[in-house]
Parts: structure tokens; C-alpha cells; sequence
């Protein structure tokens, strides 16, 4: 039998405020390290994201989203799961 013991993911998190005027961009970046398989999500106001429209990026460490509109004013989140571990 194996066993596979992963390392603690380490993630830079998003400031806690932003303020960006509409027409802007929003791109928050994360890096992030840790062995095994890494699989990106990002969330918006808690449910995940689906690239389109004015937003890419979306399963990735960075995500894009240009020509900003009031619409966009939310809680942005990455989910990061590495193998069986996820991390918030």
C-alpha cells in the first residue's frame, strides 16, 4: 500500500478592500506552492466562476476580468485543492 502525505498549501491572499472605478480591470493573482496536482477555482460571492463575457481565467491562478461594471462589486475567492486537500 502507498501512502502520499501532501505539504501544506502557501497562498498570497487578496487585500480585504478594493475599490476600482468601472472600464478598469480587476486581475488578482495568487501564488501559490505546494507538491502534487493543483486544481484553481475561483468563486464569486461564493459560487464559482465560468470564463465568458468579460471574464478569464477562471480555473487558473490568475484571474481576469476587464471593463469593469457595478455588476462585478463582490466577494472574490480562490479555491485551491491539491489532491484531496482544499484550501480557501
Amino acid at each position: 500500500n502507498d501512502l502520499f502525505v501532501f505539504q501544506p498549501l502557501s497562498a498570497v491572499t487578496l487585500p480585504s478592500s478594493m475599490s476600482l472605478c468601472e472600464g478598469q480591470s480587476f486581475t488578482p493573482t495568487a501564488s501559490i506552492t505546494g507538491n502534487g496536482l493543483l486544481t484553481y477555482q475561483w468563486l464569486y460571492n461564493g459560487n464559482p466562476l465560468t470564463n465568458g463575457g468579460n471574464v478569464s481565467g477562471v480555473t487558473s491562478t490568475t484571474l481576469q476580468i476587464n471593463n469593469l461594471t457595478s455588476a462585478n462589486s463582490g466577494n472574490y475567492q480562490l479555491v485551491v485543492t491539491q489532491g484531496n486537500c482544499i484550501s480557501q
